[in-house]
């Protein structure tokens, strides 16, 4: 069965009116070219999150993920998810960009690193341990050529807490990366993927 996506009336805003207003922010001003791409896509981005941070699905049948990736300008593309949030992707200037947003290839990143956090965090607090932080740095290595696809990923946990056991967080990092998430197990099918962690008290 085909699922059936329902959207709020926000949706019947006039994605031509954003996209020519986006341009006008960028464009406007005079001084140093630079500094005013830097404020005028700045102040850009916050308008286009502004109007889509409220669209939101009323529903969703069945398991099917649905998100739209609109052109802006440039190198420059709106992210709107089925929860209602947006983000900004764009391209640096060799590339026809004006770094105004993370890269697409970051976001693969971003988004596995918050999927596998959230199981971690989840875990330990579940069990009741006292966590005050936890950090997900990721590193990952690509392919020289094109496609420039990632060869190697890893994530290294810091958590902070009080009184953290070792086998506590072993469990909780190595529950996610074997079987909560799915992003992480994923990619592995395609991608080296490592994790370690270090506690901090």
């Amino acid at each position: 069965m085909t699922s059936n996506i329902r959207v709020t009336s926000h949706r019947f805003i006039k994605w031509v009116k954003v996209k020519n207003a986006v341009k006008t922010l960028i464009n406007m001003g005079g001084g140093d070219p630079s500094r005013e791409k830097e404020e005028k896509g700045g102040a850009a981005i916050k308008f286009l999150t502004s109007m889509y941070a409220n669209l939101a699905f009323l529903s969703i049948e069945g398991a099917l993920m649905q998100v739209r990736v609109k052109w802006v300008d440039g190198m420059m593309f709106l992210g709107e998810s089925e929860s209602g949030h947006a983000i900004v992707m764009d391209g640096p200037p060799e590339l026809g960009g004006n770094n105004m947003g993370v890269r697409p290839m970051e976001m693969l990143l971003l988004g596995m690193g918050g999927c596998t956090s959230i199981d971690v965090m989840q875990i330990l607090q579940k069990g009741r341990n006292n966590v005050t932080d936890c950090v997900a740095d990721i590193t990952a290595e690509r392919a020289d050529t094109i496609p420039k696809v990632f060869t190697k990923i890893h994530v290294h946990f810091v958590v902070t807490g009080k009184a953290l056991k070792e086998a506590t967080v072993e469990r909780a990092v190595k529950l996610s990366a074997e079987k909560y998430c799915s992003a992480s197990l994923m990619l592995q099918k395609a991608v080296d993927i490592t994790h370690d962690f270090e506690i901090v008290d």
